[in-house]
């Protein structure tokens, strides 16, 4: 039968609207169109070569209007009146615009459950990364595209493949005998960020795969802060799990993995013990994350760091332990020490750590070390008149900025040679326990008797004559006072130091006015050196005063 109409023209920015399903939904469309149609009641054909055309893809895309800069190619189109039937078919379409240029064939027809029956191939040679959200489905959940939105942040991808085949209906197709979603391609260059907080990668290489109902992210090589990272590997199984788990691991210097560690979320949850931990030589970091990307605050995080044999410093008050071997584990909760081995003051030592809640750490230690090593801490003639080598018991209870030792030891082993009484046999036993902290106040009593002894006293302050006892009590509790006192406020990101610079500025007003104007240079240096520290302490502070910073400003204010 002869169509009833033909139709053939040249067209110039023409437009074509597919028409709309019964429940309303519109079937996609073409606007500014340059070529040649020509058209029956039952088929036919266009013939593309146009400039600034749009696509719109009504019910498939966020923004469902593409914007191209060239399109060309060849459609054919059918419509069977009894089956009520219309096919689409591109075989070739040339695009470019600003996100990329390719080539795309596709075949659509009418029916199924939703908007239509679609077989889509497309390439794209280049095309910018961050772009790629644009085109991501508005059927997959929310959630997800603006995961993949707020993540990728630089980069291109290359050789960009897309296939979809089936009802558009069950996209993007749980069961593979329902249809086929592939969207895949190579990237370079790229910025990424992960999880919120988590240092970004940078420089990654790899690949990004989009297919059925999931998605991986796979990058063979990458740099966060400074560590060199290999088969990162982020997957989502299933969209409406929504749970991603991110796989890495790296290998490198170890003070870089504990900067990877010290500058992600874990350094507010599993303690500042990290940020005082000191390493030398190489190490390796494996990595594993659990972000729901419906609640991204309740991530979980698992990981660890391996020593194949370095030097560890706990913390800059405690002597380093030597030729480490074992693994630091960490979760968002706390960290872990299961078991190093190492040296310590020249003897074997054993470690175990777990976390204490707050930020601290408790370490168990066990070891042995013999009269050279105790001369490495304390070398005078007492430690010298000492032999042989004991077992010992320590803990160790480091927090925010300090650190608590206590050492238990029989001394069974160790000689000395001392007069009596401290002459001893290496068979007879002498418990031993200590712990720092009664040495460091033994410590500051000493300051302050010190001051006192220098004629630094309180009753000059009060322009009073003191019984000398009392002089001396109230001397060495007013600089004991400012010592602990500076000392406990350090707990608090920028406190001591902002603090000093105001009593320190008070003083030397006082100083200029009572004629003392070589006490002022003193405290201007002071003041000086706290106004430069405050700016790596304020929250979030990256380096502290410590026990020797602290407690010298609190010693010099109170002399002053």
């Amino acid at each position: 039968e002869a169509p009833r109409y033909e139709r053939a023209a040249a067209c110039e920015r023409l437009g074509v609207q597919l028409g709309e399903r019964s429940d309303g939904q519109r079937l996609p469309a073409f606007g500014n169109l340059s070529g040649s149609v020509r058209a029956t009641d039952r088929d036919g054909t266009l013939s593309l070569s146009g400039r600034q055309a749009t696509v719109v893809l009504p019910g498939w895309l966020d923004e469902p209007s593409i914007p191209f800069d060239r399109l060309s190619g060849d459609a054919t189109w059918t419509w069977d009146a009894e089956t009520q039937v219309l096919r689409v078919d591109a075989p070739k379409v040339d695009f470019s615009n600003a996100d990329g240029r390719g080539t795309v064939s596709a075949k659509w027809r009418n029916g199924g459950d939703g908007p239509g029956i679609v077989e889509i191939a497309a390439r794209v040679e280049r095309a910018e990364l961050k772009r790629v959200p644009r085109y991501l489905p508005s059927r997959l959940p929310a959630y997800v595209r603006e995961w993949v939105a707020h993540s990728v942040l630089a980069g291109s991808v290359e050789d960009v493949q897309l296939e979809v085949r089936g009802d558009l209906w069950h996209f993007p197709y749980r069961d593979p005998a329902e249809g086929r979603f592939r969207l895949s391609g190579r990237f370079r260059d790229a910025t990424l960020v992960y999880a919120p907080g988590w240092p970004r990668v940078e420089q990654g290489t790899g690949d990004i795969r989009f297919e059925g109902v999931g998605f991986e992210v796979r990058a063979r090589s990458g740099v966060s802060e400074g560590v060199r990272l290999a088969d990162v590997v982020a997957r989502l199984p299933d969209y409406h799990d929504g749970i991603l788990t991110i796989d890495g691991r790296a290998a490198g210097a170890a003070k870089d993995m504990l900067a990877f560690v010290n500058a992600s979320p874990l350094v507010t949850s599993v303690s500042t013990f990290t940020r005082d931990l000191l390493v030398s030589g190489d190490a390796k970091l494996g990595m594993r994350l659990e972000v729901p990307l419906y609640d991204l605050a309740s991530m979980k995080a698992a990981g660890a760091v391996d020593f194949p044999g370095n030097e560890v410093a706990l913390d800059s008050t405690l002597p380093p332990f030597g030729g480490v071997t074992g693994r630091l584990e960490f979760t968002e909760r706390g960290i872990a020490l299961p078991e190093l081995r190492g040296t310590l003051l020249g003897g074997p030592i054993r470690v175990e750590g777990r976390p204490a809640g707050d930020g601290r750490m408790r370490i168990e230690a066990s070891g042995s070390i013999d009269a050279a090593g105790m001369r490495t801490l304390v070398d005078n003639p007492l430690t010298r008149k000492l032999s042989g080598r004991t077992d010992y018991r320590a803990s160790v209870d480091v927090d925010r900025r300090a650190s608590t030792l206590r050492i238990e030891s029989d001394l069974v082993g160790i000689a000395s040679d001392l007069p009596a009484p401290f002459a001893k046999l290496a068979g007879q036993s002498w418990p031993l326990r200590g712990v720092s902290r009664r040495m460091k106040l033994l410590c500051h009593v000493a300051a302050g008797v010190a001051m006192f002894l220098g004629d630094v006293r309180v009753g000059q302050v009060l322009g009073t004559v003191l019984p000398v006892w009392a002089d001396a009590i109230l001397t060495v509790a007013w600089c004991v006072g400012f010592i602990n006192a500076f000392n406990l406020i350090d707990g608090l990101d920028g406190l001591a130091a902002c603090l000093a610079c105001i009593a320190g500025i008070g003083l030397v007003g006082a100083a200029v006015l009572s004629g003392a104007p070589g006490d002022s240079l003193v405290i201007l240096a002071l003041v000086g050196a706290c106004a430069g520290f405050l700016r790596f302490n304020f929250h979030p502070a990256t380096i502290f005063l410590g026990d020797s910073g602290s407690m010298f400003i609190g010693l010099t204010l109170a002399t002053m």
